[in-house]
């Protein structure tokens, strides 16, 4: 599943993401400060404003990798970002590994993904549709903070009752570096010449 994400995303899509989503939590931060003076509005004015900044950073981060979206309405507004084989949405979760909850959309969008975390690799079957994959964001709601404690990249399975794969969007981009480093290597690796009487030899 891993190669699959690589495969299907550029990897600017992930570095704007880090970018868009910190740039997010920063401005729900200070929005809500400003509008309210009441803690117990403050909370919930601060809650509001981070799910729809990160739609916002989702839709940014999209634009700019030059990925296609679309808007959906649940219980609230929606991105959904389409790459290769996948559909991605945003999730937030008070602590990393914790699942997204099992809104009805969700459970719709990930009906062709892996029943349990042995399968990711058999997967996705065409046959089944397309994959949902998770942007998620942690940040505890009992806490205030201006910046999310970790952003990263999942496919949770059909039922939403575990992760298939998950992973910090830092190890994936330390994948890429990985690949273009290789790549580089590979390029710069000087090939031997054959001298034409080595090439006779060969001949007979």
């Amino acid at each position: 599943m891993f190669e699959r994400i690589l495969a299907s995303f550029p990897r600017s899509f992930f570095t704007h993401l880090v970018e868009h989503v910190q740039e997010a939590y920063e401005t729900a931060y200070r929005h809500a400060h400003e509008a309210m003076g009441d803690q117990a509005l403050y909370a919930r004015c601060l809650g509001s404003n981070r799910h729809f900044q990160r739609e916002k950073a989702l839709k940014r981060a999209a634009e700019a990798a030059g990925l296609a979206y679309k808007e959906f309405n649940g219980r609230y507004p929606h991105i959904l970002v389409t790459a290769g084989r996948f559909q991605v949405m945003e999730v937030k979760v008070d602590r990393w590994g914790d699942l997204p909850r099992e809104a009805d959309c969700r459970k719709t969008l990930a009906a062709a993904n892996p029943f349990t975390a042995t399968q990711q690799d058999l997967f996705p079957d065409p046959d089944r549709g397309d994959l949902l994959a998770c942007v998620v964001v942690e940040n505890p709601s009992a806490q205030e903070q201006v910046l999310p404690q970790r952003i990263g990249f999942g496919v949770p399975t059909a039922n939403l009752d575990a992760w298939a794969c998950l992973y910090p969007v830092g190890e994936i981009l330390a994948a890429y570096t990985d690949r273009e480093t290789d790549r580089l290597i590979d390029r710069a690796r000087p090939k031997l010449r054959v001298s034409k009487a080595r090439q006779a030899e060969g001949e007979d």
